[in-house]
């Protein structure tokens, strides 16, 4: 997760608004502003930390941010740990960065963006990296924000002779932050 409001969203952040947009869809920067910072403990072994920070200069919106997760791994050789045993404590110290810088703009009325991120894996004493590219559209459609992502097109990494590809993964998402449904919603 980018950040704890986007993961009490149910991660469904890809026309969200919040600097933590960074994590989900790019284009999204061009109306958000501000800084964010979250730290997640998952069970009693794995922490999340997050910062993003976007802002305007002029016509181009640009973020930045960083994401490390701290674990142990569960298995006796280092290899790559499934998010459902980030719980679980292990013999193994891993970690996980992700840094990533993005620009948007608006052309007409679309929103477009484009985030490059350079993501790398530490299992024990062995480590890999690789960058990766996310790019992403959103629109306003009357009362609800439209938007559709593409992330982690860019070749995987190898800890120890085992390959793992970047989840790549393409999300739409519809979003109503006008529409108030009550007092805390």
């Amino acid at each position: 997760p980018g950040g704890t409001r986007a993961l009490g969203l149910g991660n469904a952040f890809v026309a969200g608004r919040g600097a933590e947009v960074l994590f989900y869809n790019p284009a999204q920067i061009v109306v958000a502003r501000g800084s964010a910072v979250s730290v997640q403990r998952i069970g009693s072994v794995s922490t999340l930390g997050t910062f993003s920070t976007l802002g305007a200069f002029g016509a181009v919106a640009i973020g930045a941010g960083v994401q490390y997760l701290d674990y142990q791994t569960p298995y006796s050789q280092p290899v790559f740990t499934p998010p459902p045993l980030l719980t679980l404590p292990g013999p193994i110290e891993s970690a996980s960065v992700a840094a990533t810088i993005a620009a948007a703009i608006r052309w007409k009325t679309v929103r477009i963006g484009a985030a490059v991120k350079y993501v790398e894996e530490h299992v024990g004493p062995t480590r890999d990296a690789s960058v990766a590219l996310d790019v992403g559209a959103a629109r306003e459609l009357g009362r609800v924000t439209v938007a559709l992502v593409l992330q982690n097109l860019g070749p995987g990494i190898t800890i120890q002779e085992t390959a793992a590809e970047l989840p790549l993964r393409v999300t739409a998402g519809v979003a109503s932050p006008e529409i108030r449904l009550g007092t805390f919603f």
